[in-house]
């Protein structure tokens, strides 16, 4: 008996309440502070589900005391689970028996709510009241389907609306809707008609969120597409992974290796529900439009054949197209090592420039994707171009260094380098960084040469010539490439990818190689170049070697290799022009503010709205849109003083007065050759002589003591006019406008006493409006207004006049006998 005794004994001091070991189990006081929390909730839930309020309040003082949990944090949370629930431990099983037969009783007891699906108007979230009455306080049941996790803050949960009015829809639930029931319900009301009902409240929200948090698996937005930094290519609505393809689901996530990815634009949330006559989907309202035209297309040709095309479109052209397609999909591995040059293509209108860019461009987007025009966009567009798409190529049109912004001029630099663009976040105190994860591709129809021809240097060019009529056989090239950009042909860049491992294995080393022997080259016959040169086209060779080995491309190494040497000589010598042109014009500053030069003798800078310039035999006047500072220059004087200067800072040879003559006829701030203007000579007299003329703001440089504003000397005037030679159509600095004359009398006195005398005025006049060509023939009377400026030479005034508005009169002009004829200047 004693020994039961003494077992009794035992079993009874091993007894402890059921409520107090289930809060020691529940909460840990080493445990994580997210798992504190946890298992405060569980305390407070199942003290809820007590009814009897000592008893309660008994078992709070004894769990507070035993676990060593402050007594507010569970008062705090026992009001959100007072009458809510039953617990299991206590066997008080009595409101088990008055749930509904559908309620999922493991829910009601740990989250204090359940929900309904496929009941119609029934079809929601229920939430427990008094004595666990089930109470139905939505329309719709939340299913979780993925925590869109975001380290910048923007984290979402990915979920279905399921309702009975309507299907499943998807919706994005920022995290911050969890904490406040207006965002919550402000959300839901964007979707459709989704509502809570009465005694829906704060804590319903909580419960809810408790109930549905943990159902949301990890996905990882796509901040970019193109490539990505775990290894694998992202098209808007697929992946390649270097060995399969695999789609996107409806929700727009998709599972690589053990990571789930979320693609917005791949998602149904953000599909239309509306499509054009062609039955495609409209997308005027879609936030994610630009992503789409990165969607996978499966090509009609293989990337080889895409090749091959370029090469008889392009020639040579072409195999700069090709390579730098394999340098913008390898442009991370590439510039771990290297820094990637811009290719830029420049002619005249109609030289096949835009074909040649666009050739690349629609290798990579959809046909309704359009190039950046960089006299129209944005520079917020500008930069997100350049960030949104990873070793992707973006193609800027309309390249002008005159006239575009010059933060898109400082961008092209920077891109070189590597370098982003800092910007705000909306946060005081806070920026990020724009970065360029684009290679760039520039059309334009001359070649820069400013800030010293920084972006040039940083570019591989290609020269367009006007080809003039294409043969038939250039017409069914293009009309082939054009349907196969109209099928998409992104698709085959599978082809190219799948050779990342051996690129990666092989660039570097034959980086390297080419880059010794190419220089070596060029030294061993003599040829000067200039290091980045060297490195810009050794990349587009190394590059070109190492895919010719593994696929077939439409042109040999030996063909390349020629090329890139042959442009390395020519782009050296180019940079040395503008080198010596900027040296010369430095020297030339300085030289006048010590003296040496004087204003008015070796050169002048006047404001004109015209001038005269040598064409073959004759002599021909330029009108200009605008007052410009013209430079006219003597090398008279102003080259022995250079050469000298040069040979003394420098000890080097200057270059000849010819070549410097030869350089600038090639500048683009040079206007032309002036056969006489009137310069100062010493003794108070001036002469008529010859000089070279220039854009004076181009050069970039101060030869003025007193740098006097432009003054428009020109005036306003309104007259009735006839006109004298029909209006012919010229081209001006690359604008189109008519010319003609006009003319009208007027009454001039010639001394007291005398009548007054009749004179005829001739005006030469500049109209931008072509339409009005066929209109202004001889002897049509007409009305004008615009900018008159007049310049007396001898005893004759010259008149031209910049037409601003022109009417037609219906009435016919006369000519009065016994008047001079009309004196014209076209």
């Amino acid at each position: 008996m004693n020994q039961l005794q003494s077992f009794k004994e035992h079993i009874y001091s091993l007894i402890q309440d059921a409520v107090i070991w289930k809060a020691k189990k529940l909460y840990d006081p080493a445990a994580s502070p997210d798992d504190k929390q946890k298992g405060i909730d569980g305390i407070c839930a199942m003290l809820g589900t007590i009814s009897n309020e000592v008893k309660r309040d008994s078992y709070l003082e004894i769990i507070v005391s035993a676990c060593k949990i402050k007594k507010s944090h569970i008062t705090n949370g026992l009001k959100n689970y007072l009458n809510t629930a039953e617990d299991l431990l206590l066997g008080e099983d009595e409101a088990i028996h008055k749930l509904p037969d559908w309620a999922n009783k493991e829910r009601v007891y740990n989250y204090a709510l359940d929900w309904r699906e496929e009941q119609g108007p029934h079809t929601g979230i229920y939430f427990t009241q008094s004595g666990n009455q089930l109470v139905q306080m939505t329309n719709f049941v939340i299913k979780p389907l993925f925590h869109l996790f975001d380290m910048a803050g923007n984290t979402r949960r990915l979920a279905l609306l399921h309702s009975h009015f309507k299907s499943d829809a998807l919706i994005e639930l920022p995290s911050k809707v969890f904490t406040s029931l207006d965002k919550f319900e402000e959300t839901l009301l964007d979707r459709g008609n989704y509502h809570t009902m009465e005694g829906f409240g704060k804590p319903q929200l909580k419960r809810l969120f408790r109930a549905i948090g943990n159902q949301f698996p990890f996905a990882y937005e796509l901040k970019y597409l193109g490539w990505q930094g775990e290894g694998f290519w992202s098209y808007a609505d697929a992946v390649y992974d270097g060995e399969k393809l695999t789609k996107y689901s409806d929700l727009g996530i998709v599972k690589v290796r053990d990571k789930h990815y979320y693609s917005p634009a791949g998602s149904n949330l953000y599909k239309s529900d509306r499509v054009d006559e062609d039955g495609r989907e409209v997308m005027d309202d879609d936030p994610y439009e630009n992503d789409k035209y990165i969607s996978y297309q499966k090509s009609p040709v293989s990337f080889s054949d895409w090749s091959k095309m370029m090469m008889q479109m392009h020639g040579d052209a072409g195999m700069v197209l090709i390579t730098y397609a394999f340098i913008s999909l390898f442009k991370d591995i590439i510039t771990s090592y290297e820094k990637i040059p811009l290719i830029y293509g420049y002619g005249l209108v109609q030289s096949g420039k835009s074909t040649w860019a666009e050739g690349l461009y629609y290798l990579f987007y959809d046909k309704n994707s359009k190039p950046f025009n960089l006299n129209q966009g944005t520079v917020f567009a500008f930069f997100n171009r350049m960030e949104r798409f990873r070793n992707c190529p973006q193609l800027f049109n309309e390249f002008d260094e005159d006239a575009i912004d010059e933060d898109y001029f400082r961008a092209f630099k920077a891109f070189y380098d590597g370098e982003g663009r800092d910007r705000g976040k909306g946060i005081k105190g806070k920026t990020e960084t724009q970065k360029i994860n684009c290679t760039v591709i520039l059309t334009g129809q001359t070649l820069t040469t400013k800030d010293g021809a920084s972006v040039l240097m940083r570019s591989i060019p290609v020269k367009f010539n006007d080809k003039g009529e294409r043969t038939d056989e250039e017409k069914n090239n293009y009309d082939t490439w054009y349907a196969w950009t109209q099928k998409g042909m992104n698709g085959c860049l599978v082809e190219a990818l799948s050779h990342r491992k051996m690129f990666k294995a092989n660039f570097f080393q034959n980086f390297n190689e080419e880059l010794v022997k190419i220089k070596s080259i060029l030294r061993e016959e003599g040829e000067p170049f200039k290091e980045r040169i060297v490195k810009n086209y050794t990349i587009l060779l190394a590059t070109g070697k190492v895919m010719l080995e593994h696929m077939q491309l439409g042109f040999t190494y030996n063909q390349l290799f020629n090329y890139c040497k042959s442009n390395i000589i020519s782009l050296s010598r180019m940079i040395s022009e503008v080198d010596n042109l900027a040296t010369f014009w430095k020297t030339l500053e300085f030289l006048y503010e010590r003296g040496d030069i004087l204003d008015g003798i070796d050169f002048k800078v006047e404001s004109q709205t015209s001038y005269r310039k040598i064409v073959g035999k004759d002599n021909i006047t330029i009108h200009l849109d605008k007052p410009t500072k013209i430079i006219y220059l003597r090398l008279v004087k102003a080259y022995p003083l250079y050469a000298q200067n040069f040979r003394q800072t420098t000890g080097g040879k200057p270059i000849n007065q010819q070549t410097l003559i030869t350089y600038f006829e090639s500048s683009k701030h040079f206007l032309g050759n002036n056969s006489a203007s009137r310069f100062d000579a010493p003794g108070g007299k001036s002469i008529n002589t010859s000089s070279f003329m220039f854009d004076y703001s181009k050069i970039g440089i101060n030869m003025e003591r007193f740098d006097s504003p432009m003054v428009d000397e020109r005036k306003e005037i309104q007259l009735d006019a006839t006109v004298s030679k029909a209006a012919e159509t010229k081209q001006i600095n690359d604008k189109f406008l008519i010319a003609f004359s006009v003319f009208y009398y007027e009454q001039k006195s010639t001394g007291e006493g005398s009548m007054p005398k009749t004179e005829r005025v001739n005006i030469n006049c500049y109209f931008h409006d072509i339409d009005f060509a066929p209109l202004l023939v001889k002897d049509t009377n007409i009305k004008l207004k615009g900018l008159l400026s007049e310049k007396t030479i001898k005893d004759y005034t010259y008149r031209t006049l910049d037409v601003t508005e022109l009417t037609i009169n219906q009435s016919q002009g006369y000519t009065p006998a016994n008047v001079p004829g009309t004196e014209e200047a076209f």
